[in-house]
């Protein structure tokens, strides 16, 4: 989303927000706070148009597994409503609003209007790459 125009992209997870935490998870009453914002979405992502804003989660897997994509949306559903899940395989990119997601049972592919194809063919090469 960076590079596909003027989106701008919050880091908004635990690993970037609150990373010190993760030290702490053993002290007393700290593991229900560091269980709770490791739940975080990972970005705030803001489209060109600056009508909306969207709490992002994003996964890797290696393949789709629509079981698992919905027990993750479901789960950013409860906490973090509305909010969309990204997710990079070695096959594609997907993006959706979790809440779609669990209603349909599925995961759209990520529009070219949103990045275009060459772009994601470039990612899509990173990730093979690093990943084969």
């Amino acid at each position: 989303f960076c590079d596909a125009g003027d989106y701008t992209v919050i880091p908004f997870g635990m690993e970037k927000t609150f990373p010190e935490l993760l030290n702490y998870n053993k002290l007393e009453g700290a593991k229900k706070v560091v269980d709770t914002l490791r739940d975080s979405p990972d970005y705030v992502l803001i489209p060109p148009n600056r009508k909306s804003v969207f709490i992002v989660e994003v996964k890797f897997r290696r393949y789709i597994n629509m079981k698992k994509i919905v027990k993750i949306a479901t789960k950013q559903k409860i906490r973090w409503h509305p909010s969309w899940l990204f997710v990079a395989t070695l096959d594609d990119f997907y993006f959706g609003q979790c809440e779609k997601i669990i209603t349909y049972n599925k995961i759209s592919r990520l529009r070219k209007d949103l990045v275009n194809l060459a772009l994601q063919s470039k990612y899509l090469k990173l990730i093979r790459k690093f990943e084969k």
